[in-house]
């Protein structure tokens, strides 16, 4: 068997975690299509609860990839809260910070953590946390509760909206090298997007910015 190779250049990363980005986005497309379709709502809920599932699994790998830490996917591990734990004892601000960009003549200022309403690290876990318990809705008892034909799906578009508005544009410090990594699902021109500002010794920054494509063969 073949060993796996898994993203470990500031390259590769950089396309992995459009690879990320772009996944993300598609899954909240789905979720956007089956909230405006006329299927059983307790089939519409199921399925926006399992991408909002998979869409808390992929903010995790994301934030390993940007580390280049793949450790902390023990086998059999999939559970954000783990994840993130295993990063924090390692990497300091390793969660998406979101953040504002404004660009002048004189440079570009970055500003973190100042937008209102996104998610948290917490409220992360705790949604994948909830999905698990909503998807599990196949037994008799629980297909024909009263509240199971009423199914709203309120709690899903508030994830989703806390969740977008992280990851619209966020920035996330990346330690080896050491680069300030800022990306977004609407970063390029309302696709996903990344960008490396990164220190060099003389004092000086260079940015470097990756589109959908990628430049390695990690992006399919």
């Amino acid at each position: 068997m073949v060993k796996l190779r898994l993203p470990q250049s500031k390259e590769e990363r950089a396309a992995a975690y459009l690879r990320v980005l772009f996944e993300i986005d598609a899954r909240v497309h789905a979720i956007k299509v089956t909230m405006t379709s006329d299927w059983p709502a307790g089939m519409s809920r199921e399925i926006c609860q399992l991408q909002l599932r998979h869409i808390c699994e992929l903010v995790a790998i994301g934030c390993a990839v940007i580390q280049g830490e793949y450790q902390c996917f023990s086998i059999g591990e999939w559970k954000p809260k783990n994840i993130f734990r295993a990063l924090s004892a390692k990497y300091e601000g390793f969660f998406p910070q979101s953040a504002v960009i404004t660009k002048a003549a004189t440079g570009t200022d970055i500003r973190c953590n100042v937008v209102p309403g996104c998610v948290t690290r917490s409220e992360i876990e705790a949604i994948w946390e909830r999905t698990g318990n909503v998807l599990h809705r196949l037994s008799v008892k629980s297909y024909f509760r009263e509240d199971e034909a009423g199914n709203k799906l309120a709690d899903v578009e508030e994830s989703v909206v806390k969740i977008k508005t992280l990851l619209d544009s966020h920035a996330i410090p990346m330690h080896g090298p050491k680069i300030l990594v800022v990306a977004g699902l609407g970063f390029n021109n309302g696709r996903p997007g990344i960008s490396y500002y990164e220190y060099n010794d003389n004092q000086t920054m260079s940015v470097a910015h990756f589109d959908l494509k990628g430049p390695s063969d990690y992006w399919k």
